[in-house]
Order: structure tokens, then sequence, then C-alpha cells
């Protein structure tokens, strides 16, 4: 086969590779059908990637979520198509959905603020906080820059209601 007849119909490993968003109830016999449509339009694998609408019951890495993983590899290898385990709940990778700072509240997301100053006097630092620099600005006010907990997360799985 040359070059530009493998381009415009590729070997499984070079087509299309879709993430598969699994963003709702999950059941069986939906998720052999799903993975029979794709190969039935030529989709040669897909990524697995558990997204924003899972129910609480499906929570990350839990048993009943890897047995629909379980269901959706042997399906996949007995219609030989690839399947890429996607490495987290959403983003960012290594959170685990909240399990890593649940464990450990030393690796909750921080953040620098700036903070004008009066004078010479040095900021007032909440617990938790650290001063980075004492910056001027072009104008001459000057900042503290300070790093802090930013009050904010991205956990990956967000549960629908």
């Amino acid at each position: 086969m040359t070059l530009p007849n493998m381009l415009l119909d590729p070997p499984a490993e070079f087509g299309v590779m879709p993430f598969w968003f699994l963003n709702d109830e999950l059941d069986d016999q939906e998720i052999r059908r799903q993975i029979a449509d794709f190969a039935d339009h030529g989709v040669g694998g897909f990524v697995l990637h558990p997204r924003i609408g899972l129910p609480h019951s499906l929570a990350w890495m839990s048993d009943r979520l890897l047995d629909f993983y379980e269901v959706a590899i042997k399906e996949a290898e007995k219609r030989g198509l690839f399947v890429v385990l996607y490495d987290e709940g959403m983003y960012p990778s290594g959170s685990s959905p909240g399990q890593v700072v649940a464990e450990n509240p030393a690796y909750a997301c921080r953040c620098f603020s700036q903070r004008p100053l009066n004078g010479d006097a040095p900021p007032q630092l909440a617990a938790g906080e650290n001063l980075v620099a004492i910056v001027a600005r072009r104008g001459g006010e000057r900042i503290a820059v300070v790093d802090q907990l930013s009050g904010s997360f991205i956990r990956g799985l967000h549960y629908r209601p």
C-alpha cells in the first residue's frame, strides 16, 4: 500500500481514537452497544475518560467504575479495538479527584497573590501564607507577593446532584 493510500484509509493504530467521555449512569449493555457502534463506523479505538456527570456511586477508581472499565476493555479486545486508559478523573493529573488532598492537605492548590504595602511595614500574613517577594512597581508603589492557599480546586469528577 502506498503512503497516499494509507493516509486515505489508515491502519487502526493510526486512525480515529476519540476520548470517550463517561458522563452518566453506566450500563454494561450500553457500553457494549457504543463500542459496537465505534467499530461499525471505523473507529479503531478510544480513550476511556470519566467526566462531569458521573453519579457519586461511580467514584474515581472505585470497584464499580473499574468493573465498567473491564466491560469496555474486554468488548474492545473482542472487536480488535485499541483502548487508552486515561490517567486521571479529569485534571490536573495526580489530584485523583480530591483524594490526594483528602489524604494530605499539604497538597492543596496554592497561588500567588499581590498585596499593596503601606510604607515600610511588612505585610500581615495568615497561617500557611509565605512572603515570596516585595516588588517595586513602575509607579513606585510597593507590593508583597504572597504564596497562599488558593481556596479553589480542580477535582476532576464533578458530580451532578
